[in-house]
């Protein structure tokens, strides 16, 4: 058995080989839409945290390269803490081109640019200002020999900033000519592509923002409004990886709870895309698929029973990826010890739970044996009558899991159609009462954080 499971390689001339969710077909239609939109624009790639999004990305980005793209990949969480999304962008697109080509005169004219953008952005105080202002070259450590002016920063009598603030009052047409010519810059850059690459068939340039909803709210939006304003110009493709709903709340978080996120957010992506579950509830089903693989990379066989109710257990909570990745290790530490008593209905339930219902579980933990109200459960799982359609494939397992929790919970003279369960636990010398707790307290002993 394997606890952690090995990082996915990702086969340069087959990325998608080792996909158990066959996720392929979706990378090939938005490199298709790449190709036949002249325009520069914006494209989201939208899943809540959990579902694979990076992974995605790391296997759609061999394809790109394969169609002639080039591609830069940028992790927004690994960058917020420089507090200047300007900088960390330019960075990351000069990094690329001086590893790729060397003497490059495009780049040399993007770089001088960058830097009178970078001094025109920058605020009047901080480190960042220093650093923006020279592109860099002046490291932390550098800054210390600035804390004199500190004073005078403060006091906004410092020579130097009077003289800015005079330059950007008297100079504000030549400061937009000079974004104007960044992004002339940074689309012939882009276009010098084809002469620094054989067979390069494209002049565009995609450049992947990953992890964005995972920053702080202001560096988020700041990355926003500099892609929109500064960066999107002819030749350029971005790609924002994200989960919508948590960055609208960085946009409330920055603006106000008022602010219309939604329609806000609109003003930056051109093009929104979801990232694609299957839910058909069978055999194509991507939970599934995915437990499966879960199986194969933990060395862990499950077999088929308990593996239907962990899918439909996940398709009623929608759980993420990495929420599915943790129930499927609560059901390994259930297992430890294969000779112990369980039903694997209420493992799966126990398991799923304890994941993405945590107050409930401890709910079940601690109350004592007989104390639990069929209701509570009903309501905090938001199990409804439908789940008593047995004709309904979905529900099929989801009605077991009911009725083994009702016959847990039920007085005496209500349980007279689960007389045979009633007989098959006192075989194993178990309390119906006690089965819930029973359970949670198999995979209560240890949390993985994966």
């Amino acid at each position: 058995m394997k606890l952690i499971i090995p990082e996915m390689e990702i086969l340069e001339n087959h990325p998608f080989q080792k996909d158990a969710l066959n996720r392929v077909s979706f990378a090939n239609n938005l490199t298709e839409l790449i190709k036949k939109i002249d325009d520069p624009f914006v494209l989201s790639l939208n899943a809540p945290w959990g579902e694979g999004k990076t992974t995605f990305i790391k296997m759609w980005l061999p394809l790109l390269k394969k169609e002639g793209f080039h591609t830069i990949y940028f992790d927004a969480f690994a960058n917020d803490y420089l507090n200047d999304a300007f900088i960390a962008i330019v960075s990351e697109i000069t990094e690329y081109f001086s590893e790729q080509f060397k003497h490059n005169k495009n780049l040399d004219n993007f770089l001088n640019t960058s830097k009178k953008v970078g001094i025109q952005l920058l605020g009047l105080t901080g480190r960042i200002a220093i650093k923006a202002a020279t592109m860099g070259v002046i490291k932390d450590s550098d800054i210390e020999m600035f804390q004199e002016f500190k004073e005078e920063i403060a006091q906004g009598s410092s020579e130097l900033i009077g003289n800015v603030l005079k330059d950007k009052i008297e100079n504000h047409h030549q400061e937009k000519q000079t974004i104007i010519t960044f992004k002339k810059e940074l689309s012939d850059l882009a276009a010098s592509l084809k002469n620094w690459t054989e067979n390069q068939s494209t002049t565009k340039l995609i450049i992947f923002i990953d992890e964005l909803d995972r920053c702080r709210p202001s560096f988020a939006v700041e990355i926003l409004e500099k892609i929109k304003h500064v960066f999107l110009t002819k030749n350029t493709v971005f790609v924002l990886s994200m989960h919508k709903k948590q960055l609208e709340e960085a946009v409330k978080a920055v603006y106000g709870r008022g602010i219309d996120a939604n329609t806000y957010l609109q003003k930056f992506i051109n093009v929104e895309t979801s990232l694609p579950k299957e839910r058909s509830f069978d055999q194509g089903d991507d939970y599934l698929k995915y437990i499966y693989r879960l199986s194969e990379l933990h060395d862990f066989p499950v077999h088929q029973e308990l593996v239907n109710y962990m899918n439909e257990l996940a398709n009623h909570f929608d759980l993420s990826l990495r929420q599915l990745e943790k129930v499927f290790l609560n059901i390994i530490l259930g297992y430890l010890k294969p000779d112990r008593f369980k039903i694997d209905a209420l493992l799966a339930f126990v398991a799923t739970i304890k994941v993405c219902k945590p107050k409930l579980f401890q709910m079940l933990l601690v109350t004592k044996p007989g104390g639990l109200k069929m209701n509570e459960i009903m309501a905090n799982c938001a199990f409804d009558e439908n789940i008593d359609k047995e004709s309904d494939n979905y529900h099929a397992r989801l009605k077991e899991i009911k009725d083994f929790l009702q016959f847990c919970t039920s007085g005496d003279e209500a349980i007279q159609e689960f007389k045979s369960w009633e007989e098959e636990i006192q075989r194993f010398n178990q309390s119906r009462h006690e089965l819930i707790q029973y359970h949670c307290n198999l995979v209560s002993s240890i949390n993985f954080n994966l």
